[in-house]
């Protein structure tokens, strides 16, 4: 079975929202989600479920990092993405 990947954020009514990629590219498209502006408010966390081996972890920076990366490399920057690399990286 595949990891599942959940992006938790906030919308402007201060709801809970929450955008869950399982299978095959989850990481990438939780990564392109977040710099196409689908999460419409800040993000809270991001969490790694496998459910093979029982585990699920906190992969907040890990993403903020990747998502640093692809800022510098040319991908087009939004709010939500650099206030997670803030939030998780502190640059």
């Amino acid at each position: 079975m595949a990891e599942t990947y959940v992006l938790h954020w906030h919308d402007r009514h201060n709801a809970d929202q929450v955008l869950a990629e399982t299978g095959p590219g989850a990481r990438e498209r939780i990564v392109s989600a977040i710099l196409t502006g689908q999460a419409a408010g800040p993000i809270d966390l991001i969490v790694r479920y496998d459910p093979e081996e029982h585990i699920a972890d906190n992969v907040s920076e890990e993403i903020a990092l990747e998502l640093e990366r692809c800022i510098a490399n040319g991908e087009p920057e939004n709010d939500q993405a650099r206030d997670l690399i803030e939030t998780q990286c502190g640059a």
